[in-house]
């Protein structure tokens, strides 16, 4: 009864390839995957796309014995084309191999075998006897139950009248070959005579295995499989170089260096995602690697999962709809996500086909654009910066470039090399910028224009605020804030202002937002009865210029 319930859901009750070794006859059925495309994120993770063609064995199965040791949970999928595949088995099986291993040579056909085509010297019976100079050709095996001159003997040994043996091809100077019984060799000698052999040893080794069921009907057919799966290993690290005479205008570079710690790659083609997905079991391996430890790193990784012993089973899932549906939520991808032109929130560089090892390493240069750019200085002030154990009036000015990506590229997040020549100006860190916008890159600090806050209370009213029963004065502040440049030409300068209270005004157009309560604003504490405030100045210094801006805030103490 059960069975014809699984039966009409179309479920699979039956894996039909056989769960031991294959007869020596079924080596056609055994597939070599090869690494057709390898798409790699910046965090570490590649999917893997292979392909394989072979032919089905009586049971329409074929096998493979590479089978994948990262492959994360849920991403391990197989295809066949023009037909389905029913199912996959992953299993340890026992093989028998042939090995070789040099051994010594302690026998006199072992020595033979050693040295064959090596000129020698050899001391024949009876001992002492006469010596044999010349080459080792072969050396002949033949069973001794053998008929006496039969077809398989060679003519040299009917000459000799034995029945079988060993015996060794011996050809002189003169291009005559002798052949001697093993046994009428007593001495070897030469010049570069061996002393090993190689001799093959049968073992057993215990290897994974992964099955692909076609069904029946695919027996003894030509058969094109495709699996692909996500694992670690293989990464790419953006790298970019800015160059040219870096007034308005510069040419911007881009390479991926490439780290490679998975498998070999063989005219692989590779692409190069910018952003990344979120892999919820990136820590899970796949049950078809064979993992021993899969429970307890999916225990560790989904514990509301795995919370019970049967948390596996179709049944508990069909009593759990509420979890599913107030399943937590994802984090965040780690990078700033693309828009490519497939509104997609990945973007895919197309590195080309290329062959790299494990444990090689690789630049490949991407592109560059003629890039666009204003020069400015920055500088971010805060009154809690004169507060606390360490006040402080002086703010740090930076120089930084505001780029324009005009290309259909974006520009992900990664080091860059700002060169005037030859000349290193900066290395820095050029930030996510999507097409059509701009971002900021930092050079330096510009220790030639100093900017100072101060502040001054010009009005202080008693029980201005009743909150929560509790009174608080309303306290007025003016903050001056002063700039000198000794700069030899003309600079934009923007100027940020973060404070607790709210500001009432600022003068030089200074651009006014407004906050809740910032826990920053207030190194010794405050109540939340504050708001926060922000103030914007952009301004156009002239050379050797000095620039005094003033902003009046109030907020409330007890």
């Amino acid at each position: 009864m059960l069975t014809s319930v699984f039966a009409a859901y179309g479920i699979l009750v039956a894996f039909a390839c056989p769960s031991e070794a294959r007869p020596a006859d079924a080596g056609s059925s055994q597939l070599e995957f090869t690494t057709d495309r390898a798409v790699v994120f910046k965090n570490g993770y590649a999917l893997i796309v292979k392909s394989a063609r072979g032919t089905a064995d009586t049971a329409g199965c074929v096998y493979t014995d590479r089978v994948p040791d990262r492959a994360i949970l849920g991403a391990f999928w197989a295809t066949a084309k023009d037909r389905p595949i029913r199912g996959m088995r992953a299993q340890w099986v026992n093989a028998d191999r042939i090995d070789t291993e040099p051994v010594s040579a302690i026998s006199m056909s072992d020595i033979l075998r050693a040295n064959v085509g090596q000129r020698l010297t050899l001391g024949l019976s009876p001992s002492p006897g006469p010596e044999l100079v010349g080459t080792v050709v072969r050396l002949l095996e033949i069973p001794l139950d053998a008929p006496k001159g039969g077809p398989e003997t060679p003519p040299q040994v009917k000459e000799l009248g034995t029945k079988g043996g060993q015996f060794a091809v011996i050809e002189t100077s003169d291009a005559q070959q002798h052949v001697l019984p093993v046994s009428y060799i007593r001495t070897v000698s030469g010049r570069t005579l061996k002393t090993q052999v190689d001799r093959r040893i049968a073992r057993r080794e215990r290897r994974k295995r992964l099955s692909f069921d076609l069904g029946q009907q695919a027996a003894g057919r030509p058969v094109e499989l495709v699996v692909f799966y996500f694992t670690e290993g293989l990464r790419w690290i953006p790298t970019y170089r800015l160059t040219g005479d870096l007034q308005k205008k510069g040419q911007l570079y881009l390479q991926s260096e490439l780290i490679n710690e998975l498998e070999p790659l063989e005219n692989t083609e590779v692409d190069l995602v910018v952003g990344v997905p979120t892999f919820r079991f990136d820590a899970v391996p796949s049950p078809l690697t064979l993992e021993s430890t899969l429970r307890r790193s999916l225990a560790q990784a989904a514990p509301a999962l795995m919370g019970q012993q049967t948390a596996l089973s179709n049944a508990l899932f069909t009593q759990r709809r509420g979890e599913l549906r107030s399943r937590r939520p994802s984090p965040p991808p780690i990078d700033v996500p693309a828009i490519s032109e497939k509104d997609s929130d990945l973007f895919v560089y197309r590195a080309g086909r290329m062959t790299l090892g494990k444990g090689a390493r690789a630049a490949i240069s991407l592109w560059n654009h003629d890039v666009d750019f204003e020069h400015i200085h920055t500088v971010r002030l805060s009154t809690a910066q004169l507060m606390g154990p360490a006040p402080t009036k002086q703010g740090t000015t930076l120089h930084q470039l505001r780029l324009a990506n005009r290309s259909r590229t974006p520009w992900t997040t990664g080091p860059v090399l700002v060169l005037d020549g030859w000349l290193p100006r900066a290395q820095s860190l050029l930030t996510f910028t999507a097409p059509g916008a701009r971002s900021l890159l930092p050079l330096t600090a510009a220790v030639d224009i100093r900017v100072e806050l101060e502040e001054e209370e010009i009005g202080r009213q008693t029980k201005a605020l009743d909150w929560n029963g509790r009174a608080y004065a309303k306290i007025t502040k003016r903050s001056r804030i002063t700039v000198n440049s000794d700069k030899p030409h003309p600079v934009r300068l923007e100027i940020d202002l973060v404070t607790g209270g709210r500001v009432t005004e600022a003068s030089d157009q200074g651009r006014i937002t407004h906050g809740d309560f910032d826990p920053r604003d207030w190194p010794s504490g405050s109540d939340t009865v504050n708001t926060h405030s922000e103030v914007r100045f952009r301004l156009s210094l002239k050379p050797r210029a000095q620039k005094t801006l003033h902003v009046t805030r109030t907020y409330f103490i007890r």
